[in-house]
């Protein structure tokens, strides 16, 4: 019985981290990023996304933001990876910022709502 709750709540997931050089870099790219994920919020709702958060990580010696995708399967994750693609093409030709990036995915296997 719990396994069914369980498989119910499975999404695919994805994470990048992305560093930055200076905090001035972040503040451009961030703010960069976000208008082109906007402008092309309908294409990843269509394409299966079902949420994006972005946080910024709280370590003195880097400059770093973490942003989670979380779609509703594979499909949705494949779908999603070639407008991320064009609007990383977009945002470099837009800023020329050089950053490092880290991407990881998975499959959700349980959460907690409290």
């Amino acid at each position: 019985k719990y396994i069914g709750i369980l498989m119910k709540s499975i999404k695919f997931m994805s994470y990048t981290n992305t560093y930055y050089q200076s905090k001035d870099d972040m503040m451009v790219g961030e703010f960069e990023w976000q208008n082109l994920v906007k402008e092309n919020f309908d294409k990843f709702k269509k394409a299966g996304a079902i949420r994006q958060t972005v946080s910024k990580i709280l370590k003195k010696e880097e400059i770093r933001i973490r942003e989670m995708w979380e779609y509703k399967n594979e499909e949705a994750f494949i779908n999603c990876q070639n407008i991320i693609k064009d609007i990383e093409i977009e945002l470099n030709e837009k800023t020329g910022l050089e950053t490092k990036v880290f991407s990881n995915r998975g499959i959700i296997l349980y959460e907690n709502d409290f």
